[in-house]
């Protein structure tokens, strides 16, 4: 779905990389491979692009300057390393996230980046392209809406594969780390290993609470984060913003009101705008945005989000 199989270059929303790469008028010709020779041929005849047989092929007949990996999470570090160690390694990989799956896998891929330093490798979490989300993120760091009390995170679809979203937020938001106080097994995933697991405990001054949902019965991904001052509500899949601020009414209670002024969609363009900050730094070199999903940042998300793992499997030992 996220490399394009579904999207349609007429479609108004781009959420695909596909649609993206080929919207950017700097990018040139667009090279496919998939293990599935159909599905590389039909998103390849969806956006005027090539089909390549083999990882091989595309590297050595197309020579790109850049190429995206968008395959499921236990494939990223064995074809993000066939790229490192192939002579004509792209100057930028951009892989979905999990970037890998374990520690090892994370050390190994730094150890290849540093005897490829021409080479540079950005994570799509795809949160820190979206302006909504930044904005927020800046706001709570200032203390905008006062101190933090509590928040509630609804997700599903995997701990590693689709919480990695909520926690990146929250590392996004706050200097704190979750600190896990109780954790239990919440559904299964269809994602190997990787279980959609209940978790609370502290986070800096307040609580937070994870909610494990079976996508069998629906998928949902929110957000509720709660402050002296007010509170912000991130819901439809990060899609939607709606910011509340404490009032005392006309009987002297606090109450909240919505503020419909700072509300409003988000997730609408940041498939795009990251392609516009990937050209940008073709061009001149210029990380900016990028810097915050480069393998630094990228780091210190995946690294607190095995420690949480681990916790949860010490807990349920």
């Amino acid at each position: 779905m996220i490399a394009g199989q579904f999207q349609k270059l007429t479609d108004t929303k781009t959420y695909s990389h596909a649609k993206a790469i080929s919207e950017n008028e700097y990018f040139g010709e667009i090279g496919f491979y998939d293990r599935n020779p159909e599905r590389a041929h039909k998103i390849a005849h969806s956006f005027n692009g090539r089909r390549f047989g083999s990882i091989e092929e595309l590297l050595t007949s197309h020579k790109p300057l850049l190429v995206s990996i968008c395959s499921p999470d236990n494939c990223h570090f064995e074809q993000i390393s066939i790229l490192l160690d192939h002579p004509n390694c792209p100057e930028i990989i951009f892989v979905e996230k999990p970037v890998c799956k374990t520690v090892s896998e994370l050390d190994r891929l730094k150890e290849k980046l540093v005897r490829n330093p021409q080479v540079s490798l950005f994570v799509n979490h795809s949160r820190r392209f979206d302006e909504r989300h930044v904005e927020t993120a800046r706001a709570i760091r200032s203390n905008a809406l006062g101190q933090f009390t509590s928040c509630r995170m609804d997700y599903y679809g995997g701990w590693e594969h689709n919480g990695i979203h909520l926690v990146d937020f929250i590392l996004m938001c706050f200097d704190n780390e979750l600190d896990v106080v109780n954790a239990s097994y919440g559904c299964f995933s269809k994602y190997p290993g990787d279980e959609t697991i209940h978790l609370s405990g502290n986070l800096g001054t307040g609580k937070f609470n994870f909610r494990a949902h079976d996508e069998k019965y629906y998928q949902i991904t929110e957000t509720d984060l709660f402050f002296e001052n007010g509170r912000v509500l991130i819901s439809d899949f990060g899609q939607r913003f709606d910011y509340f601020e404490k009032i005392v009414n006309d009987e002297v209670e606090n109450v909240l009101m919505h503020i419909p002024e700072k509300s409003g969609v988000a997730m609408q363009c940041q498939m795009s705008t990251a392609y516009a900050e990937l050209r940008r730094f073709l061009q001149t070199g210029e990380l900016k945005s990028l810097e915050n999903v480069s393998i630094g940042t990228v780091e210190k998300v995946m690294r607190h989000v095995w420690k949480v793992k681990d916790t949860y499997a010490q807990l349920n030992s």
